[in-house]
C-alpha cells in the first residue's frame, strides 16, 4: 500500500497528478483500489490485470458466458469457456 503523498514524493509529481493517473488507470482496466488514510493498492498485479467489475457485473458476464457455452457456434462456446476459466482462476467468480 502506498499513500498518494508517498507516490507523489517518490515520482516527483503533484498529488493532483497521482489522483488523475489512478483515475486513468482504473478507466483503462488496471484495478487500483484506494482507502482513505490507508493508501492505494494494485489489484491483480501487473502480469494479469484484473478487471474492475462489480459482483453484479461479473454475475451478468458469467450468465452470458454460460449461455454462449451452449451455442451452436463451437468457436464462440469455446471462447466463453476460456473466459469463464480465467475469471474462476482469478477467484472473481465464487
Amino acid at each position: 500500500m502506498s499513500t498518494a503523498e508517498k507516490l507523489a514524493a517518490e515520482l516527483n509529481v503533484s498529488l493532483r497528478t497521482i489522483y488523475r493517473d489512478i483515475k486513468t488507470l482504473n478507466a483503462n482496466g488496471v484495478c487500483v483500489r484506494g482507502e482513505a488514510g490507508v493508501g492505494y493498492r494494485l489489484i491483480g498485479g501487473i502480469d494479469y490485470l484484473t478487471p474492475c467489475l462489480t459482483r453484479s457485473e461479473l454475475r451478468a458476464l458469467e450468465l452470458g458466458a454460460n449461455l454462449l457455452r451452449t451455442s451452436k457456434d463451437q468457436s464462440t462456446g469455446d471462447t466463453a469457456e476460456r473466459a469463464l476459466c480465467k475469471l474462476q482462476r482469478q477467484s472473481l467468480l465464487r
